[in-house]
């Protein structure tokens, strides 16, 4: 199975019996998922693939793509587009698979906050390149380095992003910021 952001199924189911995608949208009620019931489904899947496009060519803003690193953290491979701070925060694991942009796409569009439409990302051709990617990622998805890279990854973000740690993190910003001591947490 695969789970989905941003109501990508429509365009992306239609590319074969591949895969079973299951779909969430924070903003769309109609496909909106509680946290349980995204861990839940994230639980049962192999990928999750973070399109960053809509499929009305909206191109979707996540300075920390907190999506991602819900994925890893429940042992699920990501399949997403190396952009923003998502190659620093996520680069690293091995988990994280980068699709490729499409040769007619100007990358350097997608740093800049300025932009929010990009048609090119939602071709047909472009759809089996994705398709193509989970394919490959699938040959060696049952092999055991790739189990082990699954739990490693998993733990390593629950460590470095869990609740505990940001809030020192946040109570420490905080004090930096006002030159108080920080909370005792």
């Amino acid at each position: 199975k695969v789970v989905s952001h941003l109501q990508t199924s429509p365009r992306y189911a239609g590319t074969g019996d591949w895969c079973d995608i299951i779909c969430f949208d924070y903003n769309n009620n109609d496909l909106s998922a509680g946290r349980q019931t995204l861990y839940k489904f994230l639980s049962q899947s192999r990928y999750f693939l973070y399109p960053l496009v809509l499929p009305n060519g909206n191109v979707h803003r996540d300075t920390f793509a907190c999506c991602v690193a819900e994925a890893i953290a429940c042992g699920v491979e990501v399949i997403t587009y190396p952009v923003g701070a998502m190659k620093e925060l996520y680069g690293m694991y091995s988990t994280v698979h980068w699709l490729p942009f499409p040769a007619i796409v100007d990358v350097s569009r997608f740093e800049t906050y300025d932009f929010t439409v990009c048609f090119e990302m939602l071709t047909s051709s472009h759809v089996e390149t994705i398709a193509d990617c989970i394919v490959e990622i699938d040959r060696d998805y049952s092999g055991p380095e790739r189990m082990q890279a699954r739990l490693d990854n998993a733990r390593d973000v629950r460590e470095r992003f869990g609740p505990e740690k940001i809030k020192r993190g946040f109570n420490q910003l905080i004090a930096n910021r006002f030159k108080q001591p920080p909370p005792v947490v």
